[in-house]
C-alpha cells in the first residue's frame, strides 16, 4: 500500500469535517471521532484548533439552553470530555 503524506493544515480541516459530522450523531462515530481529535490536535494548525474549539462550544452551548444533549447521553459526554481536553492547550 502507498503512503500518502498530509499536510497539518489538510488533518486539521479533516478533523473539523469529521467533529461537524459527529456532532449530534447517535452512532459509536462520535467517540472514535473524539478520539483521533485528541491524538491529532496538537499536530494541527492553531486556525483548525479554534474552528474546532469554537464548533463544539457553540453547539454545546446551544444544546444547554435548549435542556438537551448532543446526541445521545454517552456521546454528549464524550463531547464534552473532548472539549475539557482541548481548552487545556488555550
Amino acid at each position: 500500500m502507498k503512503k500518502v503524506e498530509v499536510t497539518p493544515a489538510d488533518l486539521g480541516e479533516m478533523l473539523a469535517c469529521s467533529v461537524r459530522y459527529g456532532m449530534g450523531r447517535m452512532t459509536y462515530v462520535v467517540q472514535d471521532i473524539c478520539n483521533m481529535v485528541k491524538f491529532y490536535f496538537p499536530h494541527i494548525p492553531s486556525h483548525w484548533q479554534g474552528i474546532i474549539r469554537r464548533d463544539l462550544r457553540e453547539e454545546l452551548d446551544q444544546c444547554n439552553q435548549r435542556g438537551k444533549t448532543l446526541g445521545m447521553q454517552v456521546d454528549h459526554d464524550e463531547w464534552v470530555k473532548l472539549l475539557a481536553v482541548i481548552q487545556e492547550g488555550e
